[in-house]
């Protein structure tokens, strides 16, 4: 057996998964674990992270310039005065 730890987790070999309700499954072959959550096909990574991560970084960094922008003309908000 051989694991490979990227963006997913790889196991290349022959293996025995066990699944949350106890059954067993034996592998032989090459298998992609999800290790972010997105994934709909859970245990098993279906590469929802590459296009979802993306999205979530965008929105995060508009949130960050909004923020920004606001603070410049504004200066900080009720919640952020220590």
């Amino acid at each position: 057996m051989k694991v490979v730890v990227k963006n997913n987790l790889k196991v290349l070999g022959k293996f025995t998964l066990v699944h949350e309700d106890g059954t067993e499954e034996e592998i032989d072959g090459k298998r992609s674990f999800c290790r972010c959550g997105l994934s709909e096909a859970m245990p098993f990574c279906d590469n929802t992270h590459k296009s979802r991560l993306k999205w979530v970084k965008k929105v995060t960094d508009w949130k960050d310039d909004l923020r920004a922008m606001k603070y410049e003309k504004h200066g900080p908000g009720p919640d952020e005065v220590k």
